[in-house]
């Protein structure tokens, strides 16, 4: 601080100096003109016509007068010194330079922060509705699978039936060949995992080919329907782990291709 206040000081005394040789020099002008007009005298050393021709500052005015300089400096015609920067004023420049720079980096890092901080947000704001929508979805299976608990009919050993659609064929019989397409998933019957399926699967009912629960619930199945299985360990596969987990109960979609007669 006390160097830039002397620095400005000297700045001062030295703007003070040249407007006190400028006033000076054109006030010796001034009285020099005066003078050649009163006596309306030539002079050789300072003609007429070469009143005009002295200029402030002008190196190449040679007919000015001896009382007055030739040449005056460049700080009377620029105002301002061009001077060479102190050894003060370079270690205030770099100063400067390295704060600018550190306010630029401080200004990138808040950006970034703020970066960051918007897409932590945005991720947060995601992660809610992705959860939100979860749960829904899990709501919306547990009042549907309620809904189909109303409507299915429960059998021997505990496996449950509900129609879809009723067929109009050939009734199924005991020991008669018949063809099914199915899809067998774990948990439920609409979005459940997918454990095992067929397009055209052929067994004879009642003779053991398939598991219980098949046996069971396909009783008084017509060709064209669409029948939903659920089938309990004890009909099924018993604490077989196929995919759905240990001990789980199955969840068949049976649809009836053919019935033997």
């Amino acid at each position: 601080g006390k160097r830039r206040k002397r620095a400005k000081e000297n700045d001062e005394n030295d703007e003070d100096d040249l407007l006190e040789y400028e006033r000076e020099y054109l006030s010796k002008r001034q009285q020099l003109n005066a003078d050649e007009y009163k006596s309306k005298a030539t002079s050789s050393s300072l003609p007429k016509d070469s009143v005009h021709k002295v200029h402030i500052g002008d190196a190449k005015a040679t007919n000015a007068p001896s009382c007055l300089p030739k040449v005056l400096p460049n700080k009377v015609s620029k105002g301002i010194d061009q001077k060479a920067p102190t050894e003060d004023e370079k270690i205030e420049r770099r100063r400067l330079k390295k704060q600018r720079q550190k306010l630029r980096r401080k200004e990138k890092s808040e950006a970034a922060k703020e970066t960051r901080e918007r897409e932590e947000s945005s991720r947060e704001e995601q992660q809610k509705l992705s959860q939100k929508a979860k749960l829904d979805e899990q709501a919306k299976q547990k009042k549907l699978r309620s809904k189909q608990g109303n409507q299915f009919k429960t059998l021997r050993k505990g496996v449950q039936f509900t129609d879809i659609i009723v067929g109009k064929g050939p009734v199924v019989k005991d020991r008669k060949n018949c063809r099914v397409e199915y899809v067998l998933r774990s948990k439920n019957h609409i979005s459940g995992k997918i454990i095992d399926s067929s397009s055209n699967f052929g067994f004879r009912v009642g003779k053991g080919e398939v598991i219980q629960g098949w046996d069971i619930g396909m009783e008084n199945m017509r060709v064209g329907g669409t029948r939903r299985l659920i089938v309990p360990p004890l009909a099924g596969y018993g604490n077989r782990d196929i995919g759905a987990g240990k001990g789980a109960d199955l969840f068949f979609n049976i649809q009836l291709l053919h019935v033997a007669n």
